[in-house]
């Protein structure tokens, strides 16, 4: 490979231009995808954290309607947000990352171990309550969580050992989340029935 990078530099390197092409439009549509995602689901959460204290939002802020389909313009605003972020620079983009994963994983290994002297077996049974398909679908949901992972490859210059430190970084990463999500996800639903969740 004369250049590292991504699945774009790869197949454009290996296999051509046309489909070099239509990978880098396909991880682009991939990235807009995710992103109006995270942004819907924190839109969501922002907008029941202020109910929940107490200060009810107007409906419109977060469920609008506009013909069609229902926008959420709360969504919008942190899709700019984030692009004003980035638009910043590296180190700054790195830095607000940094504090922000800091603080989700303090928060969910806080969950974790707050959660787990109420957990009560008898929720875990059954086990696979939606059965194999139920399974693969949660997986597929998941799969967002992952999906960083490649960029790894992009930045791989930046490595001081990069045969050895990217590699390990990729497996230690996966291990980690995978560890978490699992640890995670048998707290809450030990705790919670999964009935009772909605």
């Amino acid at each position: 490979m004369p250049y590292n990078g991504s699945a774009y530099t790869y197949v454009y390197t290996s296999m051509g231009e046309l489909p070099g092409f239509v990978i880098g439009w396909n991880q682009t549509l991939r990235y807009g995808i995710c992103a109006g995602v995270l942004a819907r689901a924190w839109a969501e959460y922002l907008f029941g954290l202020f109910s929940l204290i107490g200060m009810d939002l107007p409906n419109w802020i977060n469920h609008l309607d506009i013909g069609f389909t229902v926008g959420s313009p709360l969504a919008v605003m942190f899709i700019i947000g984030s692009y004003i972020i980035i638009a910043q620079g590296t180190k700054t983009s790195i830095f607000f990352t940094t504090i922000l994963t800091a603080f989700k994983v303090v928060l969910i290994v806080s969950i974790i171990f707050l959660g787990l002297p109420y957990v009560n077996s008898s929720n875990w049974n059954p086990f696979f309550s939606n059965g194999v398909f139920g399974l693969v679908k949660a997986s597929s949901i998941l799969f967002f969580g992952y999906l960083g992972f490649d960029c790894v490859t992009t930045v791989s210059e930046e490595a001081k050992n990069p045969k050895r430190d990217i590699p390990r970084a990729v497996l230690y990463c996966t291990f980690i989340c995978g560890a978490i999500y699992i640890a995670f996800s048998l707290v809450v639903l030990g705790v919670a029935n999964l009935e009772g969740m909605n």
